[in-house]
C-alpha cells in the first residue's frame, strides 16, 4: 500500500455498504485509492482445509468482490488499481489499526446499530478503532444517505484550547461542500444557579467566536453558527446530528499517547444519525483529516 488511499472496513452488511459509499464520495474528487479490508476473527479455523473453512473463505471473497464492484461504480474510474481488497484474520480492532498504520489518510467504518446489551457483551469495533487510531476515523451509520440540500457540518468543541485542528478541518470540509458550519459546545449546567449558567454561556460564546475568527478566516464566504447549549453533552451533540451531514470531534490529549475517547465521544458514535469523524489529538500522529 502507498500514500493517497482510504481504508474501508467491509463486513458484508448494510453498514459496510454505507462505509463504501461514504469513502467513495470522499475519494473520488481527490483521486485517492480505496483499500477494502474484511477482517475474519477466526485465524485457526481459517487456516484449516476443511470444506466448511473453504466455503467460508469463498463467501468472504464474494462479499469483497461485491463491495469492490460497488466502489468502482461509485468512483467512476476505469483504473482497477483505484480499488484494492484484502482479507485479514484475527482481532478486528487490532487488524484495522495495523492496516491504518501503513499510511492511509482516513479510515471509514460502518456502524450497524445493535442493542446496547449486545455492545456491552461484544464491544464496538468502531469505538475501539476510533479510540486509538493515529488518523481520523469516520463511522457511518447503516442506511445513512446525505441531505440533498442545505448541508451542515457540526464541530463539537469540548475545550477551545484543544480544538484548533478540529476547526481547521471542519471549516475546510464545510467550505469544500458549500455547507454551513455549526460550532457547538455543550455543558451540563442546567442545575447551576441562573447567574452562573448565564456567565458560562456568555464566556463560552466569546471563546468560540475567537476560535472561529482564528481558524475559519481562510474561507470568507463560509457561513458559521456558534452555538452554546446547556445540557447533557452526548445528548445535545447526538440531537444536532439529526440535521447534519458530518459531525467532527477530537479525542482528548490526556496521558495516553493516542489521546482518550471518553464516554461522551463513545455515546455520540453510538447514537449519531450522521457520519462522525473522530480526530486524533495533534500529538497522536499524522493525518490530514476528512
Amino acid at each position: 500500500m502507498t500514500h493517497g488511499w482510504v481504508l474501508v472496513g467491509v463486513d458484508g452488511g448494510e453498514a459496510g455498504e454505507a462505509a463504501v459509499e461514504f469513502a467513495a464520495r470522499y475519494a473520488a474528487p481527490r483521486g485517492l485509492r480505496l483499500e477494502l479490508l474484511h477482517v475474519a476473527p477466526e485465524p485457526a479455523y481459517a487456516a484449516s482445509d476443511s470444506a466448511h473453512a473453504r466455503i467460508g473463505r469463498q463467501q468472504r471473497h464474494q462479499l469483497l468482490d461485491t463491495a469492490a464492484a460497488r466502489a468502482r461504480e461509485l468512483l467512476g474510474a476505469d483504473d482497477p488499481g483505484r480499488v484494492g481488497a484484502e482479507i485479514a484474520y484475527g482481532g478486528r480492532v487490532d487488524r484495522l489499526l495495523a492496516a491504518a498504520e501503513e499510511g492511509c489518510e482516513l479510515v471509514v467504518l460502518g456502524d450497524q446499530r445493535r442493542p446496547q446489551v449486545d455492545r456491552l457483551a461484544t464491544g464496538s469495533v468502531l469505538a475501539g478503532v476510533a479510540a486509538r487510531c493515529t488518523v481520523p476515523v469516520i463511522g457511518v451509520p447503516a442506511g445513512w444517505t446525505p441531505h440533498a440540500q442545505d448541508p451542515v457540518v457540526v464541530a463539537a468543541v469540548k475545550t477551545c484550547a484543544d480544538s484548533g485542528v478540529l476547526l481547521d478541518l471542519a471549516s475546510a470540509v464545510a467550505a469544500e461542500h458549500g455547507a454551513r458550519l455549526r460550532v457547538l459546545q455543550a455543558r451540563d449546567v442546567q442545575h447551576a444557579a441562573p447567574g452562573h449558567r448565564g456567565a458560562w454561556e456568555e464566556a463560552a460564546r466569546a471563546d468560540l467566536a475567537r476560535l472561529v475568527a482564528t481558524h475559519c478566516d481562510r474561507y470568507p464566504d463560509l457561513k458559521v453558527d456558534v452555538d452554546v447549549v446547556s445540557g447533557q453533552p452526548a445528548r445535545v451533540i447526538a440531537n444536532a446530528s439529526a440535521q447534519a451531514d458530518l459531525l467532527l470531534l477530537t479525542r482528548r490529549p490526556l496521558v495516553y499517547s493516542h489521546g482518550h475517547l471518553g464516554g461522551t465521544g463513545r455515546a455520540v458514535l453510538r447514537e449519531s444519525r450522521c457520519p462522525v469523524a473522530v480526530l486524533p489529538p495533534p500529538t497522536a500522529g499524522p493525518g490530514s483529516g476528512p
